[in-house]
């Protein structure tokens, strides 16, 4: 017998996986003492994808099955992906050791239709106010600060993902 499966079971299966995603990081949170989190967010074509960049004691710069997770990626071309890499992988969350010095990341798109999207930042567990937060377009060059550009609209086009779009940098006060 062979099993069909809807674009509606797709979406679904999605949408409980960003639930899932979002309750473990709580959980892993309030277990560990974590407390920097950021959530980006793409939205285009009605669909949105979602990363997550969190820093925690006790982890590295590789990949650790307890602390990042891998990125599923939408078999429907029209939705828009976002994520980071770990070693050359694509990571939906990614831990990085406490942040005491300047971390600058690359982060991905992977879209099919070019267009206009938007790019939600929000910070779910909250950084030192010490703690300066940009996005750098590499295209266009703007600079964005996450703590007061929240919603970024951008001009995307098809991009298969392996070149990084945007730069995140944060900064402690001894990196300004």
């Amino acid at each position: 017998m062979k099993t069909i499966i809807y674009k509606g079971d797709r979406i679904l299966w999605f949408f409980l996986a960003t639930i899932f995603l979002m309750f473990a990081i709580k959980i892993a949170n309030a277990q560990t003492g974590a407390t920097d989190v950021l959530k980006i967010k793409i939205t285009g074509n009605g669909y949105s994808d979602e990363t997550f960049i969190r820093f925690k004691q006790g982890a590295t710069l590789n990949f650790e099955g307890d602390k990042d997770a891998w990125k599923m990626f939408s078999m429907n071309q029209d939705v828009p992906m976002i994520f980071t890499k770990i070693d050359g992988y694509a990571v939906s969350l990614n831990t990085f050791p406490p942040l005491d010095k300047k971390v600058k990341m690359d982060l991905f798109t992977k879209i099919k239709t070019a267009g206009n999207y938007s790019l939600e930042t929000k910070i779910i567990s909250p950084f030192s106010d010490s703690v300066k937060i940009f996005l750098v377009d590499e295209l266009s060059n703007e600079v964005y600060n996450i703590r007061t550009d929240s919603i970024i609209n951008v001009n995307l086009f098809g991009d298969s993902g392996s070149t990084a779009r945007f730069q995140l940098y944060f900064l402690t006060p001894s990196r300004y």
